[in-house]
């Protein structure tokens, strides 16, 4: 019982209602074009952590607002909770970008996944 209590709790990396929603909202063009904005966000973000570019927080911002966009609720919080960490200058900031990265591959493996 209690590792489905567990289960349970974890949310999906993908939303695929809101995805999909979207997707009827704005038809198939502007759906293609918000997936490549959201990959090309994903990679400069990942680049700018990479790097440790003064933008990142700039990447990490777009990311949050272009993955919350598209269903990617887990990637969205994770890019709010290292603009917040890095904002803050706080020790938060190591976990935060370490958690982010594992929430920005599992982003990548949904949308690979999706066919996207």
């Amino acid at each position: 019982m209690e590792w489905r209590r567990k289960r349970e709790s974890v949310k999906p990396v993908l939303d695929r209602t809101k995805l999909s929603g979207l997707k009827a909202l704005i038809g198939e063009a502007k759906f293609e074009a918000a997936i490549q904005r959201f990959k090309g966000e994903l990679h400069a973000c990942i680049l700018a952590i990479a790097e440790n570019a003064p933008d990142s927080g700039e990447h990490a911002h777009n990311l949050a607002g272009v993955a919350g966009l598209l269903g990617f609720d887990e990637l969205s919080g994770a890019s709010r909770r290292f603009l917040a960490a890095r904002q803050g200058d706080t020790d938060d900031v190591d976990p935060s970008t370490e958690l982010l990265l594992q929430a920005a591959q599992r982003a990548e493996d949904a949308l690979r996944a999706q066919g996207n």
